[in-house]
């Protein structure tokens, strides 16, 4: 059952920032904010240090296209001059981690919190209608190998469900979860795995009531930002609304060799307009850096095509699935769920086996997924499961396979 808490006092006076999807129009919109977060961790590889004259910046800011182009005018540096460019921006290492049906699941622990007004009144969700996006979450990434096992949180605090103070405020150990808040704000986003925010409070999924829906799939689209993704479009709209000019070492171009590079660096995915919300259909035109048609792929979760329709959306692309696996295994595995935790409370102890044995003698709650309960492998759930697992704990056996 979910947990009800009570309203913090605490103050926090920053937004959660990110990748943003607005409803009622096609408007493109993310920020960057100078942030107090307690730093994730870091690969050497990544820490280029770059800092706008202002101060704003972040240690792996030089991939931030978009965001270098909103301040290039005073930028001393070239917008693709990244020295250390991201170990899962390379095509070598995306394509390396892209999954296979006998890839072990990815078990991702994520916290779901709903907010109601102080009196407890007009939630911006119910239990159930929690229970069905979630199960429309692991529907969407099933073949792509990643689970989402969530607890729910409701909290009754105005303020919070109507945007007035951040909903971060409420965060809980985003070091070991991603927090997802449901607030009734019209706007819904994301924290990358580059940034710095990615796990400290600020940072988390930000979705709007009207966004939370079962039949659709923008929390899919959000949570494929968080785990690496970014938008279709990256790379073409997106250059052309910062002002730095359709065509530039950044751009991504239909028919251009480096699409790998640039962009949404997925060449599986064609350079391309962003779709309008209400419309299952990519915007048609001319390139104007090659003179070609742009591409087109509605039905990607990553376009913004489709995405108050229900029955667009429906696919993530190969080299997509393989940076969310490159990107999240290097900056947010602290977030997945090890084999032989059947509790989900992040660690492998004597509370998983006494799990196991309340849910297979005592009716208790089953492991999420159920899947991971068989944890010696054997295709099946049973004692012999709760056995494998006491002997691994005391008395130095093998460890637990992730039965997914």
């Amino acid at each position: 059952m979910p947990r009800r808490k009570a309203v913090r006092t605490s103050t926090l006076s920053t937004a959660l920032i990110g990748f943003s999807l607005v409803a009622g129009g096609s408007a493109l919109s993310m920020g960057l904010a100078s942030l107090g977060a307690r730093p994730g961790p870091q690969s050497p590889a990544r820490q280029v240090g770059v800092v706008g004259p202002d101060g704003r910046g972040d240690p792996r800011g030089c991939i931030f296209d978009e965001r270098l182009a909103s301040y290039a005018a005073g930028w001393p540096f070239d917008l693709c001059d990244c020295p250390y460019p991201p170990a899962c921006d390379d095509p070598i290492n995306r394509d390396a981690a892209i999954p296979t049906p006998a890839t072990p699941m990815k078990v991702v622990r994520i916290r779901v919190v709903v907010f109601a007004n102080d009196d407890g009144s007009d939630p911006t969700s119910v239990l159930g209608e929690v229970e069905d996006q979630i199960a429309v979450l692991n529907a969407d990434f099933a073949q792509h190998r990643f689970y989402f096992q969530h607890t729910v949180d409701f909290i009754n605090s105005t303020a919070a469900r109507i945007g007035a103070i951040p909903a971060t405020v409420f965060a809980e150990n985003p070091g070991v979860q991603c927090n997802v808040y449901v607030v009734a704000t019209n706007g819904s986003s994301a924290t990358g795995p580059w940034e710095s925010q990615a796990l400290a409070d600020e940072g988390g999924v930000l979705m709007s009531e009207d966004h939370f829906a079962s039949d659709l799939h923008v929390l899919t689209h959000e949570m494929g930002h968080t785990l690496g993704l970014w938008h279709t479009f990256h790379g073409s709209q997106l250059n052309i609304a910062c002002g730095v000019g359709p065509c530039h070492d950044c751009s991504e171009s239909v028919g251009a060799a480096n699409t790998d590079l640039v962009g949404d660096h997925c060449s599986d995915t064609p350079p391309m307009l962003a779709g309008g919300f209400a419309t299952c259909t990519s915007p048609t035109g001319i390139d104007p850096c090659s003179g070609r048609p742009w591409g087109a792929m509605p039905e990607n979760y990553m376009d913004y095509a489709g995405a108050l329709l229900p029955g667009c959306d429906m696919l993530f692309t190969p080299q997509q699935s393989g940076r969310m696996h490159c990107w999240s295994a290097d900056e947010l595995s602290a977030w997945f769920s090890a084999p032989g935790d059947l509790n989900g409370d992040g660690f492998v102890n004597i509370a998983d086996p006494i799990f196991l044995k309340d849910y297979l003698f005592g009716g208790g709650a089953a492991p999420n997924p159920l899947c991971r309960g068989d944890v010696n492998g054997d295709g099946g759930i049973d004692i012999a499961d709760m056995i494998y697992l006491l002997n691994y704990l005391f008395s130095q056996g093998p460890a637990p396979t992730d039965g997914c």
